[in-house]
């Protein structure tokens, strides 16, 4: 059996090989700042500058929301004019809303694209509705 004090040093001897070895992944930045806000962040801020009330920040940020998850958690960015009037459709189609709820989702989506992302979007044709005409 080794002595202790000879333990020790063939113990740090071999951790200043491995040290020695191993590649130097010092990363020189510059000072963090301020991280870029998020979108549903962004859309708050917008609101909340054009002083909306706050109940209709939130019925906008939900509705973004539902359309970002919607179309597969992709960005909006990305997206344009038909997936907004495919999402307003689906609304009255799957999920039987009033007239009246489509022109609120449409209108957040306006929002998001006009005033957030600063992206012209043309104004789609009123949506289908599933409903029968009760005439």
């Amino acid at each position: 059996m080794v002595p202790r004090p000879q333990r020790r040093e063939a113990t740090a001897a071999r951790l200043l090989t491995s040290i020695d070895h191993r590649p130097s992944a010092v990363h020189e930045t510059g000072p963090p700042g301020p991280a870029k806000p998020r979108l549903l962040d962004r859309v708050r801020g917008a609101i909340r500058a054009l002083h909306y009330s706050r109940r209709t920040e939130k019925a906008y940020v939900a509705w973004i929301r539902r359309y970002i998850v919607f179309h597969g958690k992709r960005h909006p960015a990305e997206m344009g004019a038909a997936e907004i009037r495919r999402f307003v459709t689906a609304l009255a189609g799957e999920g039987k809303v009033a007239a009246s709820t489509q022109n609120q989702a449409l209108s957040a989506m306006l929002f998001l694209y006009r005033e957030v992302l600063q992206q012209e979007v043309p104004w789609p044709a009123a949506p289908p509705s599933c409903r029968p005409d009760p005439r």
